[in-house]
């Protein structure tokens, strides 16, 4: 039996520990003990044992997502989501929620671009009870065909309503669009990646029971999931729990996302995309083809952007007062990430902030990196990692964020990596990824500024009085 201590290194080596055929094994390297055994049919779990926790939390996690569907199914994996909760081959759709209000827990489910993710968390003490849940909610879903109609038009609450014909009038026109959806076209071009999670009106409208059947098929089954857990049970107690659970599920393929995009297409200067409005705010976003889960760059691309960040702050806020807040982040997916550096501010401001980003990355480009700054951010990159670990379902969240490659923790001890990079790893990583003919920059501006929709009333204004002269004029010499 594994230790449950706090210290990965405690954990001993599990070369004879073996439940039901099944074989444990550490995953060594973490910052915290995390246990691993795949069942026969291919389905991986992975406990993250926490001897103090007063909660079971348990997250089931497939290869699905955006990236997994065809351009005629987009929104498929979301509204599956949905689906999944209107009812199993045991309970109705209020017994799937009442199941868990009744022990005190709470559950939900995401949607991302690589993996949908069924979680819930109840008190401690109630890990069989927990995956019992998530095995009926999952892989004895009914999918009726009833329930399919009042499923999507949740989705479309969630999303806001339907885009209608004046949203795709607009959008038509070059007005209205989405600026993240633009930014992911014009880096991956003709790939999934730039698709919408919750799908568009005309991909959502023609999804069919039957489709979905065939896309849960295709994506949900042992072989193509994963079960973490996080709480007090022991690693064997629970490795046997959910063989009992999932041992008998079909296995099925692996899934990979399509390698389906083409070179990114950036052109010069800063793009616009127009939202409807008026207002005097725009936003402000570079952004580039980043590092991926795995590649070796991305945690020297994690604190260079801490670093930019920082830079960044002192410069446009606390020296100038351009703007109130600053992001630059890393998206990492499995085969490659979105860098991005992002402010809004006054759009007269905008090239002045555009400057800023690019000044910023090409100084260090140029071999200019403050060695307290570079301290400041390695420092701040780590405890915040740390400080957002202390939920189970954080840790959880975490572990599921490894697992859309393999070997799926190749890359994950940053707590170690991160305080080792020096001044050249940020030169590296912003030349690799951030040199001027890989980065982008796009400005969300709104149709009409403030000065603009005044001048704009004005001039209708002096129209319609002038055209009201002109009339009075003519009956007057008509009479």
């Amino acid at each position: 039996m594994f230790p449950t201590g706090q210290d990965a290194s405690a954990i001993v080596a599990p070369a004879d520990v073996v439940v039901g055929g099944v074989a444990l094994e550490e995953i060594r390297g973490l910052a915290f003990p995390l246990v691993h055994a795949r069942l026969p049919n291919g389905l991986d779990v992975y406990v993250q044992p926490r001897p103090d926790a007063t909660s079971d939390t348990g997250h089931l996690v497939f290869r699905a997502g955006s990236r997994y569907e065809r351009a005629a199914e987009s929104g498929a994996s979301h509204l599956l989501e949905h689906l999944l909760f209107a009812g199993t081959e045991r309970w109705s759709e209020d017994e799937v929620r009442a199941t868990i209000d009744v022990a005190g827990g709470r559950f939900n489910g995401v949607t991302y671009q690589e993996q949908v993710v069924y979680y819930a968390q109840l008190p401690g003490g109630h890990s069989a009870e927990l995956l019992d849940w998530l095995s009926q909610v999952a892989f004895h879903p009914t999918l009726a065909a009833e329930k399919l109609a009042v499923a999507r038009d949740v989705v479309f609450e969630e999303r806001g309503g339907r885009d209608g014909w004046t949203v795709r009038l607009l959008q038509g026109l070059g007005l209205g669009r989405d600026d993240s959806t633009e930014i992911l076209r014009a880096l991956f071009p003709g790939s999934s990646r730039a698709r919408r999670i919750i799908g568009d009106d005309v991909s959502l409208d023609a999804i069919t029971i039957e489709s979905l059947h065939a896309f849960y098929a295709r994506h949900y089954h042992a072989g193509n999931a994963a079960l973490i857990y996080v709480g007090p049970e022991d690693p064997a107690t629970l490795v046997a729990q959910a063989a009992a659970l999932f041992g008998s599920l079909p296995a099925g393929e692996r899934l990979t996302p399509p390698a389906d995009a083409g070179p990114a297409v950036l052109g010069d200067g800063t793009r616009s995309v127009y939202q409807p409005g008026v207002y005097d705010r725009c936003a402000v976003t570079l952004a580039a083809r980043g590092p991926g889960i795995a590649d070796p760059d991305r945690w020297a691309s994690d604190v260079l952007l801490e670093y930019l960040k920082i830079e960044l702050f002192d410069d446009l806020r606390a020296e100038k007062g351009l703007t109130y807040s600053v992001y630059a982040g890393n998206e990492a997916l499995s085969d490659g990430g979105v860098v991005t550096i992002a402010s809004d501010t006054d759009c007269a401001n905008t090239d002045t902030v555009a400057t800023a980003f690019a000044d910023a990355i090409d100084r260090v480009r140029a071999g200019t990196v403050d060695p307290a700054r570079l301290e400041r951010a390695r420092n701040a990159v780590v405890g915040r990692w740390a400080l957002s670990l202390e939920s189970g379902s954080a840790r959880a969240s975490w572990i599921a964020g490894f697992l859309s490659v393999d070997p799926p923790f190749a890359n994950a001890a940053h707590q170690d990596a991160i305080p080792r990079l020096t001044g050249e790893d940020l030169v590296r990583a912003a030349t690799t990824w951030l040199s001027p003919a890989t980065r982008g920059v796009w400005a969300r501006r709104p149709i009409l500024t403030v000065a603009q929709a005044w001048a704009a009333a004005v001039a209708v204004v002096g129209t319609v009085a002038a055209l009201v002269a002109l009339g009075v004029r003519m009956l007057r010499r008509g009479r």
